[in-house]
C-alpha cells in the first residue's frame, strides 16, 4: 500500500473538515480570533477585513488544498 497516498488522504480530509467549519459554523472564526488567531496591533487588515480574510480566504484556500490532496491521493491509489 502506498503510505504517502494514505497520509495525503487523511490530511486532505482534515483540511476539508476544518475549512468547512471555518466557512459554515457560526462563531468558529470568532473563537479562533480570540485564541490562536488573535489579531495583533500591527496586523495588515483591520477588524472587519481581518474577519473576512480569516473566514473566506483561509477557508476557501484550505478547501481547495484539501480537495486537491484528496483527488491526488485517490488517483494514486487507483
Amino acid at each position: 500500500m502506498d503510505w504517502l497516498a494514505v497520509i495525503l488522504l487523511v490530511v486532505g480530509l482534515a483540511f476539508i473538515i476544518f475549512s468547512l467549519l471555518l466557512l459554515f459554523k457560526r462563531g468558529f472564526v470568532e473563537k479562533l480570533r480570540q485564541g490562536i488567531w488573535k489579531p495583533k496591533e500591527y496586523e495588515v487588515f483591520p477588524e472587519k477585513e481581518g474577519y473576512s480574510y480569516d473566514k473566506y480566504t483561509r477557508g476557501i484556500g484550505l478547501l481547495v488544498a484539501g480537495l486537491l490532496m484528496v483527488v491526488f491521493a485517490i488517483y494514486s491509489l487507483l
